[in-house]
């Protein structure tokens, strides 16, 4: 399905970081000018200090008792950092912001995994991924989404590393972290059974062992997720716990989803460009326009996916364009699937807003968008240089402009 490039040598490490470092010192540049203005909030909010209050208030252990929470390992980190810094709100920020780099830095990882052959492409989406603003809670509430997006992504480069070389070492890794990011938070359950699903399918290169063996962790998942609920219902609005939002209703769920994806697609990346260019829909630009722009947002997946089922075709010989364009096709494709599986189960309980609290539900979402608005530049830039290195040359100032 994707080129692969053969091993030389060198250790794997040395090889990633003689092969970006220049990606990663831009990574922690930016990690840095981005976030050091809430690094030096002298302030915490919400989840953050009602988890710490918790546990400096009754002294007790550093995670939650299970009658409390069925997430076996939720508030294990904020008790962490309190140990080491003490009640010094910056600290938590900074660990926040640590663990926003970390996070970045194991999604190039993971890409460079599966797609070895795109450096400059998966060095994008890892800055994409790290600078679009869906998500504005990043560091002020450090201890639920992000901290289970940095496990979810490490369990991902696992599970990468097995679904290419069927190393059982990496499946087992992978699987005991999946197990501690359900444990943590539940918002990737939606994103794990779509991932394992897609890699059962597409790993044909494997042996059937190996096959079944990708589906586990949405198994996994699903068991978690059919736990959590009963929980939940046997618990009620005990502990504090609210449960005015949760709905099933299919109108209620689809609204909270396309106001979710629309928010992190357009709001987050179309509108800044719009800005850079100095034209806001419904201003500078007409209703025909802005109709353009939005249908080219809502296609762009549509035909990632179209690549996705056109994929199945023999492989074509690494580096050419027709492999190229596919490859991105691919990665549009699983991006688009983690962009709206990566708002379930959360949508269910809560609305994806713009605020603090509620712009949370979209860390593990921009996963997805990084993935796709990657693909759509570098896929334009190839349409338009024909040969993958004037693509690159094409796409990157591209980006850059944002």
């Amino acid at each position: 399905m994707i080129a692969f490039v053969a091993r030389d040598e060198h250790p794997a490490h040395l090889h990633f970081l003689r092969k970006y470092i220049g990606t990663i010192l831009i990574l922690v540049l930016l990690t840095v000018v981005i976030y050091i203005g809430e690094v030096l909030t002298p302030s915490l909010l919400g989840d953050e200090w009602g988890i710490l209050g918790t546990y400096i208030d009754q002294s007790g252990p550093p995670c939650p008792k299970l009658a409390i929470t069925a997430r076996l390992f939720e508030g294990c980190w904020m008790p962490f950092v309190y140990r080491v810094a003490g009640l010094n709100p910056q600290a938590f920020h900074t660990a926040g912001m640590l663990v926003t780099l970390t996070s970045a830095i194991l999604l190039l990882l993971a890409l460079d995994i599966l797609l070895p052959e795109w450096p400059a492409y998966n060095g994008a989406v890892a800055i994409i991924f790290l600078v679009i603003p869906a998500d504005m809670a990043r560091l002020w509430l450090a201890g639920h989404i992000i901290f289970t997006t940095m496990l979810f992504l490490l369990a991902i480069c696992f599970m990468a590393l097995f679904w290419r070389d069927g190393r059982w070492w990496a499946w087992l890794a992978g699987m005991v972290i999946i197990g501690l990011s359900l444990n943590y938070y539940e918002s990737t359950v939606g994103v794990i059974i779509a991932l394992s699903v897609l890699a059962g399918l597409f790993g044909r290169h494997r042996t059937q062992l190996q096959r079944l063996s990708l589906l586990a962790p949405a198994v996994l998942a699903a068991l978690y997720a059919i736990g959590r609920w009963y929980w939940q219902t046997v618990v009620g609005t005990a502990y504090g716990h609210a449960t005015d939002n949760v709905t099933f209703a299919p109108g209620d769920l689809l609204e909270r989803l396309s106001f979710g994806a629309g928010y992190t697609l357009r709001k987050s990346w179309l509108d800044p460009m719009l800005d850079w260019l100095q034209t806001k829909p419904g201003a500078g630009m007409s209703a025909v326009g802005e109709t353009i722009l939005l249908a080219a947002v809502v296609l762009l997946p549509m035909m990632a996916v179209y690549g996705l089922f056109r994929a199945t075709r023999p492989a074509e010989p690494a580096g050419s364009v027709r492999a190229r364009r596919r490859d991105l096709a691919i990665a549009a494709a699983v991006g688009f699937v983690v962009l709206i599986a990566g708002y379930f189960p959360v949508i269910l309980a809560s609305y994806p807003g713009t605020g603090y609290s509620a712009s949370r539900l979209h860390n593990l979402p921009t996963i997805g968008a990084a993935l796709v608005i990657g693909a759509g530049m570098f896929a334009l830039g190839l349409w338009m240089g024909r040969t993958p290195s004037r693509a690159r040359a094409i796409a990157l100032p591209a980006l850059r402009r944002r």
